[in-house]
């Protein structure tokens, strides 16, 4: 029996289901998506099988297909990747559009396509049925082919191929540019935040921990954090993003400070409290969830967390660095996301204040802190 898939309207609401052959005959507007798998500079690419009922032959993204009735849309992407590539990965939805493509006189693609982006470094293990060739071929070569060889790739793919490494390279250039000022501006950073009073909310945080417990200070910045839990007897290990703000930290609070990106935290149940003082506000609002997944897992049952973040809705480059705001709203939706990521069952908020800059001057900018645990804690 042929799948049902999704029918949509515009708005991309659910309007019933139908037959993939009968879609495509009468032209319905449905629910369909594109993956695009990178690494290194390089895009995964399939030739599309030249038996395929459309666009034989051509090249196009990793894989792609319809949203099946009875699953959800994240479960129809998983395990249509598996089925083309024999690869899955954690995936990040970028955008959306809507596009319309005429085959023939019986055959129409009129698609509302979820785009979806990931990093994957393991073997490809293609189906024949789906692909008779893949590649990994280096952004500025396809940007290349796509303007003088338009007609070697398919419809959808020319449309949103360029969308996708548009946010690809602005996303890397956001956390480049963020990196480089704290490398550039790590002696004033660390000036005018290393004294700074900060004891209200660290003492809110070490109540839920218990006496002696381990602490990552996740992005650590000038290091006065770590020093102030290392003076209160706790167990500290801290890292950060910044080169320079590697050697300040470890300096101010006399403790080895190890250089790491926030997405390559792989601890399992290590921690029994993190602290993350205005640091994953630097992530993208749609990769929080898979941040926030990764700190859940290296944390012990009954761990805490603490995070803040400028208060707002606003996303994009500020002064120089990229910030992410948030409003309790926003968080508690990033946290809903993030839940069973790497087998986890998520974070819940158990306490939240609003608080005014604790910079002298910057009294009226206001911040979000909250203490997270583990869901079942």
């Amino acid at each position: 029996m042929e799948d049902l898939i999704a029918l949509v309207d515009i708005n991309d609401r659910i309007t019933g289901y139908e037959t993939k052959g009968e879609v495509h005959r009468r032209g319905l507007l449905h629910r369909a998506f594109s993956v695009f798998i990178v690494r290194n500079g390089k895009m995964l690419i399939q030739r599309r099988n030249p038996d395929k009922y459309h666009s034989g032959g051509l090249w196009s993204n990793t894989c792609c297909s319809h949203q099946r009735k009875g699953e959800e849309l994240q479960e129809s992407v998983h395990r249509r990747m598996i089925e083309e590539m024999g690869i899955d990965c954690e995936l990040t939805e970028l955008f959306s559009f809507v596009y319309r493509t005429q085959f023939r006189t019986d055959l129409t693609e009129y698609e509302y396509d979820h785009v979806f982006a990931g990093s994957y470094e393991g073997e490809v293990s293609v189906n024949p049925e789906e692909a008779s060739e893949i590649k990994w071929i280096p952004l500025e070569e396809l940007e290349e082919a796509l303007v003088k060889t338009p007609e070697k790739f398919s419809s959808w793919f020319i449309i949103s191929a360029p969308e996708v490494m548009k946010k690809l390279r602005g996303k890397e250039a956001a956390r480049n540019s963020t990196l480089e000022y704290y490398n550039r501006n790590a002696g004033s950073f660390t000036s005018t935040t290393v004294d700074v009073e900060f004891t209200d909310i660290q003492d809110w945080f070490l109540k839920f921990l218990e006496p002696g417990a381990l602490i990552l200070d996740f992005g650590c910045g000038s290091g006065r954090d770590s020093r102030y839990f290392l003076s209160k007897g706790f167990r500290v290990e801290a890292c950060d993003g910044s080169e320079e703000m590697v050697r300040a930290a470890s300096k101010t609070a006399g403790i080895p400070v190890r250089k790491m990106l926030f997405e390559e935290l792989d601890e399992e149940e290590r921690y029994d409290g993190i602290f993350a003082c205005a640091s994953i506000l630097h992530v993208p609002f749609e990769e929080l969830p898979d941040i926030l997944a990764k700190m859940e897992r290296a944390l012990k049952k009954d761990g805490a967390v603490y995070v803040s973040f400028k208060y707002g809705t606003f996303e994009g480059e500020r002064n120089g660095r990229f910030f992410t705001d948030m409003t309790m709203e926003r968080l508690q939706e990033r946290l809903e996301a993030a839940a069973g990521k790497y087998g986890g069952k998520g974070l819940h908020i158990v306490g939240s204040r609003v608080t005014g800059d604790v910079r002298p001057g910057r009294e009226s900018e206001k911040w979000l802190n909250a203490i997270l645990q583990k869901n079942g804690s």
